[in-house]
Parts: C-alpha cells; structure tokens; sequence
C-alpha cells in the first residue's frame, strides 16, 4: 500500500530535480532522495521503506513524550492554569488561531516538556 502511494511521489521529484530553477521540499523523503546516491540506494521499494521506518520510529517518540508530559501534568496540577493562560494569551495575539508563531511564544509550555524530556528521556521508556 504504501509503495503504490510514495512511488509515484518519488518519481515525480526525481523528474523535478532535473528543474534546476524548482525549489526541493523542505522534508524528510526529500532528505533521503538527496542522500539515496551516497549510499547507492535507487531503489524506490527502499527508499520508501526508510520513510515508513522514520514514520514510525517518530509516532512512536511523539507518543511517549506526550503521554509523559500529559502524566506530569496530571501529577502537577499547579501548572495547569498558568499553561492555559500562556496559551490562551498566545491564540489570541494571533488572531485567535494556533499559527506557528503563537507556538514560538509558549515559553512556559516548551519548558513544561522539556523539563518532563529531561526527567523521562525516552532510552528509558521505549
């Protein structure tokens, strides 16, 4: 399934190279078709094969940070309301929609998780 769906992604960005004025995707299968003639990978089968593998490999990490940092908060509820005031704060310097520039503001939330990172790094829990 996942071959019929990335093959003809694959092939259309190795046709695309050939543009020399077209900008490559900023993205992981991109990095990989870069890479794919360092280490003498041209076949499509493997090449999406590594995708899948970094796919999972990411869920799995994402998952794990995300049920620490929903655990810590339970354990903590102290935080809870300074969090949702930073958030709310931040959806609403931004029009009120979450925008990547709203996240950059969260400065209380990205210590939250990586303090939670710090004390559950993931070699200990997957």
């Amino acid at each position: 399934m996942a071959i019929q769906f990335l093959e003809p992604i694959i092939q259309a960005r190795r046709e695309a190279v050939k543009n020399l004025d077209l900008q490559k995707p900023d993205d992981m299968l991109q990095w990989l078709l870069n890479r794919s003639e360092d280490y003498k990978v041209n076949s499509t089968r493997r090449i999406v094969k590594m995708q899948l593998l970094v796919i999972f490999a990411g869920i799995h990490n994402t998952t794990l940070t995300a049920t620490n940092v929903l655990y810590n908060l339970a354990v903590s509820p102290e935080y809870m309301q300074p969090l949702r005031e930073e958030i709310r704060k931040a959806i609403s310097d931004n029009d009120g929609t979450l925008t990547s520039r709203a996240l950059q503001q969260l400065e209380k939330l990205d210590s939250f998780m990586k303090e939670t990172i710090r004390l559950c790094p993931q070699e200990l829990t997957s």
